[in-house]
């Protein structure tokens, strides 16, 4: 039998509205973590993409990454890591080679061939570690032009893999997998999945791998069959994830090579809340609920439970705010108010848009879809050809993970002639 827990998606450096979590949340998931693992024992760690939160973290994060991977090399255990989109792959991978004698192993950029590592023991299992796919890495790698999508680049190089089948192999990835056209996996509303279609593969790409653990998207959750799963971010990110459940997924191989999951409650550094009223609604709420928190803590604290659940918290306010109405909302639900939403008329969250505050939460395309439709004086959303040239030229601008200086060209002269020719295509295209 072989065990391993699946992790992704730290995102060490996220904010959460002004919150810094790597000033103590992260830190504090972190040491829950370790006495979770400490636990379950498992024979190995996976780590399946997003590190940290940007290309270029800051000192905290990355001396909180440091003392992580310091403290899983202390017990042991196999750790594999690969690098998500959020990540650069050169500053993931610092001391690699040296990380291998403790067994941590940290996949680099696409290569034809991807790093794979058989563990020992009673049940071998061999870890495939893939990169992020950019497709423009992947074409120029192998030297085809024909790869013009994500789903043609990931399956190139599955392809190029020679895999053992007389024991369980799992791929280790970091992309935005559907089942199909129709089914496909529910976000969360923190990270950054290409829109149109942009940056999807197919799950049967995988059919090769006995599991595929996966990270990108920030709710747990299966693609197509049970073996292809999302762990999902291990925090909450984003108010849309107040309702999901948070928690470790336990992926345990049989000797006899069946596979089965299982998921660890550990205690979050924080949890969030969010209320939905009119003011008059919500400052007559706010009393019962800091009360129903008190209530929580203190039946922890006589269970014996040395945490305690500390609450952010968003609000939704229908119609008007009167005249200093945020202040005494924040002093009714506490200091851990992080969001105040007014929201005209009897509009719920669900059909009005993002405050400014919550737009760097969204990924690019999504920002400027919509500040556009925000700034039309009709209010009309992107077109289908709009929407093309947006999904070209955000597609244009990707990089392998490799450091942009400010001053720094990010395309060649050549390289936009190229790009305004596509362009011209598809707007030649439409008026046919």
């Amino acid at each position: 039998m072989f065990t391993f827990i699946h992790l992704s998606d730290l995102h060490f450096g996220k904010i959460l509205h002004d919150v810094a979590l790597v000033q103590e949340h992260q830190p504090y998931w972190v040491e829950r973590f370790l006495e979770a693992m400490d636990e379950v024992n498992p024979d190995a760690v996976v780590i399946a993409g997003d590190v940290y939160d940007t290309r270029n973290p800051d000192q905290e994060s990355i001396l909180l990454f440091d003392y992580f991977l310091t403290e899983l090399a202390k017990r042991g255990k196999y750790v594999f890591i690969t690098p998500g989109n959020h990540d650069s792959h050169v500053r993931l991978s610092v001391g690699a080679k040296l990380y291998e004698d403790k067994k941590i192993y940290i996949a680099r950029n696409i290569e034809k061939e991807i790093m794979h590592i058989t563990t020992t023991g009673e049940t071998p299992v061999t870890f495939w570690l893939l990169p992020y796919v950019f497709r423009k890495t992947v074409a120029s790698l192998l030297e085809d032009e024909s790869i013009d999508t994500y789903d043609t680049a990931l399956k190139a190089i599955i392809d190029l893999q020679k895999v053992d089948h007389t024991h369980p192999n799992v791929l280790v990835a970091h992309q935005n997998v559907i089942a199909s056209a129709e089914d496909k996996p529910e976000p969360s509303g923190s990270e950054s999945v290409n829109i149109g279609g942009v940056g999807e593969v197919l799950a049967s790409r995988f059919d090769e791998f006995d599991y595929v653990a996966l990270g990108h998207i920030h709710n747990g959750q299966k693609v197509g069959r049970e073996t292809i799963r999302y762990s999902g971010c291990p925090m909450y990110y984003d108010f849309s994830e107040v309702n999901r459940k948070k928690a470790l997924t336990i992926v345990t191989i049989a000797d006899d090579g069946s596979i089965s999951h299982t998921y660890k409650d550990i205690y979050l550094p924080y949890y969030l809340y969010q209320a939905e009223g009119t003011f008059e609604e919500l400052k007559k709420q706010g009393p019962a609920w800091v009360a129903s928190v008190k209530a929580e803590n203190e039946k922890l604290r006589s269970a014996g439970c040395p945490y305690e659940k500390l609450y952010y918290v968003k609000l939704i306010v229908k119609g008007g705010i009167p005249a200093g109405g945020q202040d005494v909302l924040k002093h009714v639900y506490g200091r851990n108010v992080l969001n105040i939403d007014p929201v005209s008329g009897n509009n719920s969250t669900g059909s009005s848009p993002k405050v400014s505050s919550e737009v760097k939460d969204l990924d690019l395309a999504e920002q400027f879809k919509q500040m556009y439709q925000q700034r039309d004086p009709n209010g009309r959303g992107l077109s289908d050809v709009q929407q093309k040239i947006l999904e070209v030229i955000l597609e244009s601008q990707e990089t392998d993970g490799e450091y942009i200086d400010n001053d720094k060209k990010m395309m060649s002269d050549s390289e936009v002639d190229a790009l305004l020719e596509e362009i011209m295509q598809i707007v030649n295209g439409s008026s046919e």
